[in-house]
């Protein structure tokens, strides 16, 4: 039974009510001889065909596979029609032979039953198409054509004319064969109506096919859309096995290939992001473990900072996972720095620690080589301003270019106080560790001279997560400072 309550029924039952309406008007308006017979007679005949031929659709969609009836525009529009056709052959059949009309006569009221089939079939066939992209869409791709679209329309245009052209000449014969003093009249009337009524018909089914058609072509332009916006998840659903179906097929192809080429080259970037850390830890004179804790120290510090008002826009959650990210690369450029200098366990010269100074330029040459062959990207573009400003100081006395303030980048402002922190944390081949009361107010010291007030306030709200994190990820020959130790570190 709920085969009653489906969408398809419900429009094919209005289709139905539709023929029922325009014959009977058509015919007590304009034909002389439906006119002739009571409207009980008429009723008699005509109600109980349209039921028929409507039980029969029902029965053949309750007997069809499931997959097929939901599914199948082409069986829709198939079945709709062959409905109505032998609804129009039997209903000619009573007029001819029950009523005692003329042939043509029966023959015309069959073509309008099949004309109106024709309308009917195809607005299922939209339904059915409708439907289909409403469940997900065809579940194989369309790679190649049966029948063309415009091979489709042009049957549908020819098949209406014929129809059109077989009625108006049943209609003429039937004049022809009774002519009288106003068979001129009753033809031009009887001409118009028809035209009148395919023009109608015609101007709706255009209407809704034309929505079919923009739901398909929308599907290919939110698909395309999800590639321009920096994904390509969704795919185009498949509503039709024609060149327009054959299209999305070929957007959904390019767009898998663009997906597999981005999943490769998000592996190939994991790879180089790990080669260049793994190229930075081996030549870092600091501790083993310095990257990975700088690396908490910089998230932690971020995601309180992002609490402030002044810094919600600024440091979304895309940007803290860049700095994040970029974090282990700030001293890439200790690449360029002779052995002699980087493993000293003494205090530098100055001549030495001159040297020292240009692993920021070194650094920056290294983000910038890789810029020129791979292209810009938000992470090399955040590596570039973390390496090239985390020695910057707030007050502009840093290097290698003496930014102040806010024209140094926030993400180097973040790792001056995560880099500093965890030197003074940690032993040095040139220095022992500070306690953690002594490293929290050399940070304090350092607001608005060497660090962003706002990075350091930020600094002391999760000071102590920072200082767990230092303890547990502490490396495991680090020896630890007493509680009261002197400070002394070049930096």
């Amino acid at each position: 039974m709920g085969q009653f309550r489906t969408g398809a029924a419900r429009l094919s039952a209005g289709h139905h009510c539709l023929a029922a309406v325009f014959i009977t008007l058509y015919g007590y308006h304009v034909c002389s001889i439906i006119s002739a017979l009571d409207l009980i007679t008429w009723a008699v005949t005509l109600v109980p065909v349209l039921l028929m031929q409507w039980t029969m659709r029902w029965l053949a969609v309750s007997v069809a596979p499931s997959t097929r009836s939901a599914s199948s525009p082409n069986w829709a529009f198939s079945l709709e029609l062959l409905a109505f056709a032998l609804g129009g052959i039997l209903i000619g059949v009573i007029n001819t032979k029950v009523h005692g009309v003329p042939v043509t006569n029966g023959v015309k009221v069959a073509l309008s039953f099949l004309a109106l089939g024709l309308f009917a079939a195809l607005d299922q066939a939209i339904l059915g198409t409708r439907e289909r992209l409403k469940q997900g869409g065809l579940s194989e791709p369309v790679e190649t054509v049966r029948l063309s679209l415009a091979t489709q329309l042009a049957w549908l245009l020819g098949s209406m004319i014929a129809l059109v052209v077989a009625i108006a000449g049943a209609l003429m014969l039937r004049l022809l064969d009774e002519p009288g003093p106003d068979t001129g009249q009753t033809l031009a009337i009887e001409l118009a109506v028809l035209f009148a009524s395919f023009s109608a018909y015609s101007a709706y089914v255009l209407s809704r096919a034309h929505q079919v058609f923009s739901l398909a072509l929308a599907e290919q332009l939110s698909a395309l859309g999800g590639m321009t916006s920096g994904g390509a998840s969704r795919r185009a659903r498949i509503a039709m096995r024609d060149e327009i179906g054959m299209i999305s097929t070929r957007v959904n192809w390019m767009l898998d290939a663009l997906q597999t080429a981005e999943q490769q080259r998000i592996i190939a970037h994991a790879a180089m992001l790990r080669g260049l850390i793994g190229l930075a830890g081996t030549r870092d004179n600091e501790t083993g473990q310095h990257l990975a804790r700088t690396q908490k120290y910089v998230e932690t510090i971020a995601a309180e900072l992002a609490k402030q008002p002044h810094y919600l826009a600024v440091l979304t959650p895309e940007v803290i996972k860049l700095c994040v990210a970029a974090a282990p690369l700030h001293d890439i450029g200790k690449v360029a720095i002779p052995d002699a200098i980087l493993l000293k366990s003494g205090k530098l010269t100055h001549e030495e620690f001159a040297m020292m100074q240009t692993h920021v330029g070194e650094g920056v040459r290294v983000i910038d080589a890789i810029i020129a062959e791979a292209g810009e990207s938000p992470f090399l573009l955040t590596a570039r301003e973390m390496v090239g400003g985390h020695h910057e100081k707030f007050d502009g006395s840093g290097y290698p270019l003496g930014l102040k303030a806010e024209s140094i980048p926030l993400s180097a402002r973040l790792m001056a106080v995560a880099d500093v922190y965890d030197a003074l944390r940690t032993q040095r081949v040139y220095k022992p560790a500070v306690d953690r009361n002594t490293a929290r107010q050399i940070i304090i010291d350092g607001a608005g001279k060497h660090f962003d007030p706002d990075i350091v306030s930020a600094f002391l709200v999760v000071e102590p997560v920072i200082a767990r994190l230092s303890e547990t990820m502490a490396d495991a020959a680090q020896i630890r400072a007493p509680e009261k130790a002197n400070f002394s570190i070049i930096h």
